[in-house]
């Protein structure tokens, strides 16, 4: 997984977290959920949310590192140790 991905997973991971919590918060506060703005609320997150998973799920944006014939950091660390 490239960094990018990284960094974009844990801004989805960070946008989730920020929804459910304010689901449980008010649920908590004011004793109910309200279905009409929960509904609301997935509605807006959804586009960013499609965005972040095409992002992540991209063909080909993390070949760079899980193509086999490439040294891994193990590799390069035993060379230079040498």
């Amino acid at each position: 997984m490239i960094a990018r991905q990284k960094f974009v997973m844990f801004g989805i991971g960070i946008f989730i977290w920020v929804n459910v919590l304010t689901i449980a918060l008010s649920t908590w506060r004011f004793g109910y959920v309200d279905v009409r703005t929960v509904a609301q609320m997935g509605l807006i997150a959804l586009p960013p949310l499609i965005v972040g998973a095409f992002l992540l799920a991209r063909p080909g944006a993390g070949s760079r590192l899980t193509n086999p014939e490439l040294p891994g950091r193990a590799t390069v660390a035993v060379r230079h140790a040498r």
